[in-house]
């Protein structure tokens, strides 16, 4: 549209300029060519200022049609508070009440193996129950092992533990940590019996062992000279519990256990040969007290707890 005015503009000019040469003379007609021409320009200027002004006007418009309806649905539409949505979730919240896993534990006095049971009573509270068979040892005991045989010096008895323990286990830090890794406090004291067997035959019931006379016996034998004793058992553990289904479980516990026995156990050899003078092979001494039973078995201990929940 712009173009055919121009070119209705120019013919104008043509046609004006052609009747102005014939008819005046010729200066005046270089006059007028001079004029039109200014004029020309100047009309051309002006339309093309117009013709931006209409593009600038038409986007403008445009960008009216876009921006307005989206300003007016945000005053009519009031957004919706927005509610904490929970993702992940505990075994307890996806139908979980009853769990049993195998148990490896270690400690000052070994390795030992077990079960746990678990009723879960909410998504961070369980009753636990812990049964576990292992030993017991003085921990100044050291062992010496060759190709053919292992000794303890001066160690009298060996002891077999079974302690069942009853506890409660109550989850910490769960509004800072989510639900696939959860910290846990836990505590349980129960029952610890010990079935205390030789470590080796006293034949003459001095005390301590008479390497001569008296060899050191395999660990699976003369139980029938053992004997039960009966204790308790506590212990306090700070444990992390992975995975969050309803089907399976892992822990690592990690802690301090206590055993005690008022009769005391007497795991090392109560008395011990002072020697006081030596002839040839004979030796010759007297016999003076050295360890008394032991009442109190405090050890550090690591827990990894394998299992299903149902």
């Amino acid at each position: 549209m712009l173009v055919d005015y121009f070119e209705i503009k120019f013919f104008n000019y043509l046609k004006n300029l052609a009747q102005y040469t014939i008819s005046d003379n010729l200066s005046n007609s270089y006059t007028h060519f001079f004029n039109v021409k200014r004029y020309f320009l100047r009309v051309f200027s002006i339309n093309l200022y117009i013709y931006r002004m209409k593009k600038h006007f038409i986007s403008f418009i445009y960008l009216l049609a876009l921006t307005v309806p989206q300003i007016l649905s945000a005053q009519l539409w009031v957004e919706p508070e927005l509610t904490e949505v929970k993702q992940n979730g505990t075994p307890y919240e996806k139908g979980a009440r009853k769990g049993i896993g195998f148990e490896l534990i270690l400690n000052d006095f070994g390795f030992s193996i077990g079960s746990q049971f678990r009723y879960l009573i909410s998504s961070s509270q369980e009753y636990t129950i812990n049964f576990a068979i292992g030993s017991l040892r003085d921990v100044s005991e050291q062992t010496f092992t060759t190709y053919f045989s292992e000794i303890i010096p001066n160690k009298y008895n060996r002891v077999l533990n079974f302690p069942l323990l009853f506890g409660f286990k109550q989850r910490i830090l769960s509004s800072y940590i989510q639900d696939n890794l959860r910290f846990t406090i836990q505590s349980s004291m129960g029952p610890s019996p010990a079935f205390v067997y030789p470590y080796f035959i006293d034949v003459n019931e001095n005390g301590f062992r008479d390497t001569n006379l008296e060899p050191v016996i395999d660990a699976l034998s003369e139980w029938g000279r053992g004997a039960f004793k009966f204790g308790a058992a506590s212990e306090i553990m700070l444990g992390m519990d992975f995975g969050q289904d309803n089907k399976g479980f892992s822990c690592f516990r990690f802690g301090i256990v206590m055993h005690y026995f008022g009769s005391g156990i007497q795991i090392m050899e109560p008395n011990k040969l002072e020697i006081t003078r030596v002839v040839g092979n004979e030796i010759y001494g007297n016999i003076v007290p050295s360890a008394k039973p032991q009442h109190f078995f405090i050890s550090p201990q690591f827990n990894l707890v394998i299992g299903s929940f149902w």
